[in-house]
């Protein structure tokens, strides 16, 4: 989710995915890292450029992209498998982190929302 902006010397790339609740310095670590890997690997291919809105396919992900984790669950996993972050961050790092997300997740999980009181226990 990097976007392009400005010309000439004002040309810059913006990160846009990271939300405002991550933690910075691994944000800007992974960022950081998946560039390094961007550079080091001579086969990787960018995706197409996508503008404005996007004709989604089955999965719900516009043609030729790669779908975000759509819950903290599927990105747990995720980040857990992942190569580049054992490469970038060690596997005790990668670890640590996965754990304190899983926790985060298992705290979550016990909280009742505002969302499930106002939808749960609708007037009759």
């Amino acid at each position: 989710m990097v976007r392009v902006v400005g010309s000439g010397h004002l040309l810059r790339m913006e990160f846009r995915l990271p939300g405002a609740d991550a933690n910075p310095y691994l944000a800007i670590a992974a960022t950081l890292a998946a560039g390094i890997a961007g550079l080091e690997d001579d086969g990787a291919e960018l995706p197409a450029e996508t503008r404005g809105a996007t004709t989604q396919n089955t999965t719900g992900t516009a043609a030729g992209t790669v779908a975000i984790p759509l819950d903290l669950t599927e990105a747990i996993e995720r980040f857990d498998a992942s190569k580049l972050a054992s490469q970038a961050f060690g596997d005790g790092v990668r670890g640590h982190i996965a754990g304190m997300a899983r926790h985060e997740l298992a705290l979550a999980r016990r909280t009742v929302t505002d969302w499930e009181l106002q939808h749960g226990f609708e007037p009759a």
